[in-house]
């Protein structure tokens, strides 16, 4: 099944390219989702003081940075 909708989506994408405009309130949503999750996560990874420290303890980016 996921496949098949995966196939479906592909070939629709590319078979209508360029055809047909996305609806302008589904433009102004998406844009508006957009900037909300960019300040979102600007606000987590960059005003949050102890992020850092969390990011080092919840990944493995220490022993990644060895390889």
């Amino acid at each position: 099944r996921n496949l098949e909708t995966l196939l479906a989506a592909t070939l629709e994408t590319s078979l209508l390219r360029g055809q047909k405009q996305p609806p302008a309130h589904f433009t102004q949503a998406a844009q508006a989702i957009a900037q909300a999750s960019q300040e979102a996560y600007q606000g987590l990874v960059y005003r949050t003081p102890s992020f850092v420290d969390y990011f080092f303890e919840a990944t493995p980016i220490s022993e990644i940075a060895e390889l």
